[in-house]
């Protein structure tokens, strides 16, 4: 169709030809996420474990050099057995970059890199020489103590070990860092995309859509909420990443020193780390999801679902002495049933949360009809909330209290969950020690 635009003809796609371009464009940012979901989880299945096991290589071929060298000295303090368990563990860190395995901690997927897989191979050949050289080395002792021939071509041997597993480490990050590149370039693409996809929708429906206001100014809110959320989460992923990488570094400094109570150290800093990383991850996967309703929607009665948030959390009450007072015959809801009752959860237990040393602690929950909504409320007469944060409190990963437990990510499901039912959520308190009242709005459930 021709519309004249300040006297020019402009032409308007017909709604197939709309549908057709938003299809063509949502097949590019499917295959773009794709390809990017499964970049990320081959570097962090794959090449991470594989760096981590040559780390452990190094480690336990040291200690086991150590070992040997005590044990040659006359120390008899030293374990044998332990000496050749160490041998085992770095034997089976080497088969396991080279051909997979799988323990507690990782699943190791095989080196594909033919480079890699040959230096593996001849990484496990010097590993079996040099514990048989040992194993020679402590029946001999005579002829093979310090400064002997069989000393120093041990001694060698272990040297060029080491470096042979810092240049197998040094390719695995190469490869690594090259992923990494290929994956922020897709990662970028993933955002033009985006980008033009909305673009393009908005070109289309400009003349076309009576709602194309509501979308412009839905669609700066997201932006301006995927800025803040990314600043948010890279802010506090990059604290973890920067533990890693300083224990890394003095664990390298304590392994050439030979310091395994440090390394031991460094080792558990590095986890601690890596397992605060995965718990963020696991929360921000969970957000994720709390946008999606996982069920139907079906007429409910507010009631039920208070008293089912309310059984959830029943042992948390009773620890503070809590005071519930809960409105009756509330009116009915069309909504998802678990995810509302995890709504009522979450702004129950944040109430008892912030209850505070006060002697008579009350929470009242009630809800009141409109023409096509109900507005519900969870009251408190707690801590109360400044009111330059009331808006901050949904965002992610906000604790107004960080020496207090929680993830801080409650309220952003919360916000989620009620936004996905069309709803809406804030909070009004007068300051701090006034108590608060969150507020949220669901449909009503059809007459």
């Amino acid at each position: 169709m021709k519309i004249s635009v300040n006297g020019e003809k402009t032409v308007i796609p017909s709604i197939r030809h709309k549908y057709i371009i938003m299809a063509v464009f949502g097949v590019l940012i499917i295959t773009i996420l794709t390809y990017s979901v499964n970049k990320g989880t081959r570097m962090t299945s794959k090449y991470v474990p594989l760096v981590d096991a040559v780390m452990v290589i190094k480690l336990e071929i040291t200690r086991a050099h150590l070992i040997a060298e005590e044990i040659m000295t006359g120390d008899t303090s030293e374990d044998i057995n332990e000496l050749w368990t160490h041998f085992d563990r770095s034997q089976w860190y080497a088969r396991a970059i080279r051909d997979g395995g799988e323990n507690w901690e990782w699943k190791y997927i095989p080196v594909e890199n033919i480079a890699i897989n040959n230096t593996m191979s001849s990484l496990i050949t010097m590993l079996a020489t040099l514990r048989d050289l040992t194993e020679s080395r402590l029946q001999s002792i005579q002829v093979s103590g310090p400064g002997s021939e069989v000393e120093i071509a041990y001694d060698d041997l272990f040297n060029s070990l080491i470096l042979e597993a810092d240049n197998i480490e040094e390719q695995l990050r190469r490869t690594l860092k090259t992923d990494m590149t290929y994956f922020r370039i897709i990662t970028v693409m993933n955002v033009i995309a985006i980008v033009l996809f909305f673009s393009v929708v908005v070109m289309i429906f400009i003349r076309s859509d009576s709602r194309l206001k509501d979308i412009l100014i839905k669609l700066n809110t997201a932006n301006e909420e995927l800025e803040s959320f990314a600043y948010t989460v890279s802010h506090d992923l990059k604290s973890p990443i920067i533990s890693i990488a300083g224990f890394a570094r003095l664990m390298e400094k304590n392994i050439n020193k030979g310091d395994i109570t440090d390394i031991h150290d460094d080792l558990k800093h590095i986890r601690m780390a890596a397992r605060k990383m995965e718990l963020r991850m696991d929360n921000l996967l969970y957000l994720s999801k709390s946008g999606l309703v996982a069920n139907p929607s079906d007429t409910m009665n507010i009631n039920e679902l208070i008293n089912e948030a309310r059984e959830l959390l029943a042992s948390q009450l009773n620890n503070v002495s809590v005071t519930l007072n809960i409105s009756r015959d509330l009116p009915e809801i069309y909504v998802d049933r678990t995810r509302i009752v995890e709504v009522f959860q979450n702004f129950l237990e944040n109430a008892i949360k912030f209850c505070g040393d006060q002697d008579t602690p009350s929470i009242e929950i009630g809800a009141t009809k409109g023409n096509r909504e109900i507005l519900c409320y969870v009251r408190d007469n707690g801590l109360g909330i400044d009111p330059s944060k009331h808006s901050d409190i949904f965002n992610v990963f906000t604790k107004l209290n960080p020496e207090l437990s929680g993830s801080g990510i409650g309220l952003s499901i919360v916000k989620k969950i009620v936004e996905i039912h069309k709803g809406r959520v804030w909070v009004e308190s007068e300051g701090i020690g006034r108590g608060s009242t969150f507020y949220f709005t669901l449909p009503l459930a059809e007459a």
